[in-house]
C-alpha cells in the first residue's frame, strides 16, 4: 500500500506539471487490490489424530473464481511439539504422544495454522443387555471406546456366545 501512495502522488505531480504547460491527458483510474486468497490448512475428519496414526494435511487457497490451490509440496511444515506430533513428509503429521499440538504450514512467508489433538484409547465400554449373559446364549453387546480427549468412539458391535 505504501507504494500505491507514492505512485499515486507521483502521477499527481505529473499531472499539474502538464496541465501547467498546456498538455492533456486521459486519467487513468486504480481499481483497489482485492483481499489475497488467504492460505488454510486442511486436516480432514475427524479433527483428532491417534498416537502412532499418520495424517496427510493440506495447505491450501482458495481464490474468488472458485479454483482451489494445493500448496502442500511447496510448504514449510512444522510442529509446535516435536514429542507429540512431526512431519515425515510434506503434510504428513504422524501422532507420537498424547497431546495438543499446533501444526503450521508457511508457503513463502504466508503462513496457516491449525491446532490438533493427538489421542489414544483410554478404554472400552461395553454394555450387556440386563447386565446378564446366559451360558449357551447369544446376545447382542454395545461397546464404545473412550479416548483420552474424552471423546467417544460408540457403536462397536458384535454379537458374542
Amino acid at each position: 500500500m505504501k507504494y500505491f501512495t507514492k505512485v499515486m502522488t507521483l502521477c499527481t505531480v505529473f499531472m499539474l506539471v502538464f496541465q501547467s504547460i498546456g498538455l492533456s491527458f486521459n486519467p487513468i483510474s486504480f481499481a483497489e487490490e482485492s483481499a489475497s486468497p488467504s492460505l488454510v490448512i486442511e486436516h480432514g475428519n475427524p479433527d483428532y489424530i491417534f498416537v502412532g496414526e499418520e495424517r496427510q494435511l493440506q495447505a491450501t487457497r482458495s481464490h474468488e473464481d472458485g479454483h482451489v490451490e494445493d500448496l502442500t509440496p511447496l510448504s514449510n511444515w512444522s510442529s509446535n511439539d516435536d514429542s507429540i506430533a512431526v512431519f515425515n513428509h510434506p503434510g504428513l503429521l504422524l501422532g507420537k504422544s498424547v497431546g495438543e499440538v499446533t501444526v503450521t504450514a508457511d508457503v513463502y512467508g504466508e503462513v496457516a495454522s491449525s491446532t490438533l489433538n493427538i489421542v489414544d484409547y483410554l478404554r472400552l465400554e461395553a454394555q450387556v443387555p440386563n447386565n446378564m449373559l446366559t451360558i449357551g446364549d447369544s446376545t447382542q453387546l454395545t461397546a464404545q471406546a473412550v479416548l483420552t480427549n474424552d471423546k467417544y468412539i460408540a457403536d462397536c458391535r458384535g454379537t458374542r456366545t
